[in-house]
C-alpha cells in the first residue's frame, strides 16, 4: 500500500520531534536509521541550536529529493518560546529570530553535503514557518504542516532585503 506524499511529509514533520535532543520517543536511532523509504543523513545541526530551541533532521529518499524536516515549538511549558518566537513571527512581522538563521544554516549544510541535489522542506507549526521562509529564500519546494503564520514576517524581510539589495552587488 502506498501513502500520499503529503501524508509522508506530515510523518517526517512529526519525526523531527522524536530525534535529537529532547526527543519525544527514545531509541528511534540516528544517522542511517530509516522511516519508510527515508534514511537519516549525517548532517550536524548548527552550533547553539539547542540553546535557541532549534532542531532539524535531513533525510535522503531511495528515489526523489533530499528532505529537511524542521522541528516546531515543542516546549509548551516555556511561555517565552510561544510569545517571543511564535507570536512575534505570526503577528508582529518579526523574522529576525535565531531559528530562521539556524534553519538557513542547516539548509546550506545539507545542500553542500548532498551535492546540490534537489531538496524538499517540511515542518510542523514553527517548523512549517522555518520551512516556508527557507523555501522562499532559496527557491526550494516545501510542504508545510499546520504551520504558524509567517507571511507578515516574510513581507518585512523582503522590504529590508530590498533596501540593502543595491549594496549587496546583486543585479536587479
Amino acid at each position: 500500500m502506498t501513502i500520499s506524499s503529503d501524508l509522508f511529509m506530515s510523518i517526517l514533520s512529526l519525526d523531527a520531534y522524536n530525534r535529537g535532543y529532547g526527543a519525544g520517543i527514545s531509541g528511534l536511532g540516528g544517522t542511517g536509521s530509516e522511516i519508510g523509504n527515508a534514511t537519516i543523513l549525517d548532517v550536524d545541526i548548527p552550533t547553539n541550536s539547542q540553546a535557541e530551541g532549534f532542531y532539524a533532521v535531513a533525510y535522503t529518499l531511495s528515489s526523489g529529493p533530499t528532505i529537511i524536516s524542521y522541528r516546531g515549538t515543542d516546549e509548551w511549558n516555556q511561555l517565552s518560546e510561544l510569545v517571543f518566537i511564535d507570536l512575534a513571527t505570526s503577528y508582529f512581522q518579526t523574522w529576525s529570530q535565531p531559528q530562521f538563521a539556524l534553519a538557513k544554516q542547516f539548509f546550506d549544510a545539507v545542500d553542500a553535503a548532498n551535492g546540490n541535489a534537489p531538496m524538499l522542506l517540511t515542518g510542523h507549526s514553527l517548523g512549517g514557518a522555518l520551512a516556508g521562509i527557507t523555501a522562499a529564500l532559496t527557491g526550494t519546494a516545501s510542504v508545510l504542516v499546520d504551520n504558524i503564520g509567517f507571511n507578515n514576517a516574510l513581507e518585512e524581510f523582503a522590504q529590508v532585503y530590498n533596501q540593502f539589495r543595491p549594496y549587496l552587488g546583486f543585479s536587479t
